[in-house]
């Protein structure tokens, strides 16, 4: 066999042997591994969910809580998810539903703190014995294993045609327990006499 002939046996294989080895140096330079260190700390988001809901469950199989989002982003840099639009809720036995939205949320690790900012408003239903509460802020810190959010910044409550404000505030939702931290004030209507 020819030296001719042994090349012709091996030319098809070329276009082989430049694939792979353009898809080595292409796999090369999208290894992270590759990156310098500062470029490994990329906040960029790795799921996208339009449109989602999470509900969580009690121990009885009862609904204990939901949580709906126009958008959410999950980071995997610090495990982190951004929602836009979130809105939560939170139910319990004999007492109506607590709603709280926001323009943005994140949620922290698995779920055991979400951060509502941007337009935050709390809403607590009426009852029979109350009338509807609402709670307007710019950030509130939610712990929805404990039934229970906060926020250090100002706050606004509105409960029929009173209005509270005060500069920090936590609700514990299991005991129907509000705190008012500072800066009170209080703008009572008397109700009309009959």
């Amino acid at each position: 066999m020819s030296r001719f002939e042994r090349v012709r046996h091996w030319l098809p294989l070329l276009p082989l042997l430049g694939l792979l080895a353009v898809t080595y140096w292409l796999n090369q330079q999208v290894q992270l591994d590759n990156l310098p260190a500062d470029s490994k700390k990329l906040h960029v988001p790795d799921a996208v969910m339009e449109g989602f809901s999470a509900l969580t469950l009690d121990t009885q199989g009862l609904r204990r809580g939901l949580m709906t989002g126009k958008t959410m982003l999950h980071y995997p840099d610090d495990d982190s998810s951004e929602i836009l639009q979130p809105r939560i809720s939170s139910f319990a036995a004999g007492r109506a539903p607590l709603q709280m939205t926001a323009q943005k949320g994140v949620i922290q690790g698995r779920g055991d703190e979400v951060q509502l900012q941007q337009g935050v408003q709390v809403v607590r239903p009426a009852t029979a014995d109350v009338l509807e509460m609402r709670v307007y802020t710019e950030f509130l810190r939610v712990l929805p294993n404990q039934d229970w959010c906060g926020t250090d910044l100002p706050v606004r409550m509105e409960q029929g045609r009173d209005v509270l404000s005060a500069v920090g505030m936590e609700m514990d939702n299991r005991t129907q327990r509000l705190l008012l931290r500072a800066n009170i004030r209080a703008d009572y209507a008397t109700p009309a006499k009959p």
